[in-house]
């Protein structure tokens, strides 16, 4: 009985020693990691320091991975005699399908006295890895630690050519491309794609607002093709009126004053209205009928302007503004037209000097 058990353990054993086996053929790459050397040049000088970049490609996937022992490789500790190790550091790990690459960036120099014109090979390292197998249970997956294994780094021989001439300031040999500076370019370049096209878009609003700004001025002109001058030039001509009136008056009021005063107000009504005003261009010696004003526009010529505003079509109940304007026409027409001819000085004068404070806001608006 006790033959047959043993006969059947020892059946068992070998059924999964098989097993494993099969199943580290199927699932685990023949090589878990690979790792080679790159430097900047071949040749470099006594006391020169130079770049020498370690990159290991290690085995990443879901069934095993391969895990590295690199704390002999940083930087502030690895050692590679005769070459000192002036500096380094660690490049951030990158991971693509079934591989993730490792990569050490180390600044060396040599300082002997017996190397010159020689080639000088990298000490031999041995990296210790074990491989990690996921096994899946009923209902969990359990990590399976292999044994230990070892791999040797491959050789690097580098040049020494000669002593750092006496005259030399900065000897650099090409740079070799790390994992860092990839991804820095990477970066870099999105940055400026993305700049770029805020900028396109932001060209394109500005074309956009621009051409809005050009369809709305040509309809602007085509719905009003008896425009001459513009606003701001025509209210700012009727301030200089209402302006000139006011010092003309001192020594009395007259028909003439009283009518050049009742064109300019209803030219600022019109506008504090939201009404029409006509604007007729005329030759340089024009002269302005009753009830218009002639503005000199320079380059645009001379135009006869006229607003159709009265007292009456103004509202009661507007703004202060508005009802001063009301008044003045209500004052000015009543001392134009009126049966007794008389002029009110103190009535007139008071409507054209609220008259022309209003103007001037008008202006500035």
């Amino acid at each position: 009985m006790s033959g047959t058990i043993t006969l059947l353990a020892a059946g068992l054993a070998s059924l999964l020693a098989a097993t494993s086996a099969a199943w580290q053929t199927a699932d685990v790459e023949a090589d878990p990691i690979t790792c080679w050397w790159r430097t900047g040049g071949g040749g470099v000088r006594i006391g020169e320091s130079f770049q020498v970049v370690l990159t290991c490609s290690l085995l990443e996937t879901e069934a095993a991975r391969a895990i590295a022992d690199e704390s002999g490789l940083e930087p502030s500790v690895v050692q590679l005699p005769p070459f000192d190790v002036v500096g380094g550091r660690r490049a951030k790990d990158v991971v693509t399908a079934g591989r993730r690459f490792v990569q050490y960036d180390y600044a060396l120099r040599i300082i002997a006295e017996n190397a010159f014109g020689r080639d000088i090979s990298l000490p031999a390292l041995q990296l210790t890895y074990r491989i990690e197998s996921r096994v899946s249970g009923h209902s969990t997956v359990a990590a399976v630690q292999g044994r230990d294994f070892a791999y040797v780094l491959p050789p690097l021989s580098i040049r020494v050519l000669s002593l750092v001439p006496d005259n030399a300031i900065d000897i650099r040999e090409a740079p070799v491309a790390t994992f860092d500076e990839i991804a820095s370019r990477a970066f870099r370049g999105a940055v400026l794609r993305i700049a770029a096209a805020i900028a396109f878009v932001a060209a394109a609003l500005v074309a956009a607002l621009a051409l809005v700004g050009l369809v709305r001025r040509r309809r602007a002109a085509s719905a009003a093709p008896g425009r001459v001058l513009p606003d701001g030039v025509i209210l700012d001509s009727v301030r200089r009126e209402l302006a000139a009136i006011r010092d003309e008056s001192g020594s009395g009021w007259t028909p003439a004053l009283t009518s050049r005063a009742l064109a300019a107000l209803r030219i600022a009504a019109a506008y504090d209205a939201r009404r029409p005003v006509t604007q007729t261009l005329a030759g340089a010696d024009a002269t302005a009928a009753d009830g218009q004003l002639a503005i000199n526009g320079r380059a645009r010529g001379v135009a006869l302007v006229s607003g159709s505003a009265t007292a009456g079509q103004l509202s009661h109940d507007g703004a202060a503004a508005g009802r001063t304007l009301r008044d003045g026409l209500a004052r000015f027409t009543e001392a134009r037209y009126g049966r007794d001819g008389a002029f009110d000085k103190a009535r007139l004068d008071e409507s054209i000097a609220d008259s022309l404070r209003v103007v001037e806001r008008l202006a500035e608006d």
